[in-house]
């Protein structure tokens, strides 16, 4: 076999090494990550205003409901007396309803919460 011959040969089989390693990590990366209906929640850590450390395992196995917000988004102010009627109503069946901003201005935050009174206000803060 000559010289230049075998140089292609390893050529062509790097190409095609490249070429599967690259379908596979875009085969990967398309993958359902999502979370599925009646499975758990995916793992996640939110700090409470009180401090402490809000975890899936906080809730024993509840239904849990996350809603993010916050107090420039005219819409998420909207949905908040629905989602504490929401919270009243399921809280004897298991369901709990947290409440997540994500504003960066925490005086804001507080200063809006001292004027909206809502079921349960012990939620994590900014």
């Amino acid at each position: 076999m000559s010289r230049p011959l075998k140089i292609n040969s390893v050529l062509r089989i790097l190409l095609l090494l490249l070429i599967s390693t690259f379908v596979g990590v875009i085969a990967y990366s398309l993958r359902d990550t999502s979370a599925k209906e009646g499975g758990p929640a995916p793992d996640f850590t939110i700090k409470a205003d009180s401090g402490d450390s809000v975890t899936p395992v906080s809730f024993g196995g509840k239904v849990l409901v996350l809603n993010f917000w916050a107090t420039w988004c005219p819409p998420c102010i909207q949905e908040i007396p629905s989602l504490d009627r929401f919270q009243k109503e399921f809280a004897g069946s298991g369901v709990k309803v947290i409440a997540v901003s994500i504003d960066k201005n925490a005086q804001k935050y507080r200063n809006f919460l001292d004027h909206v009174r809502v079921f349960v206000r012990d939620g994590p803060r900014p």
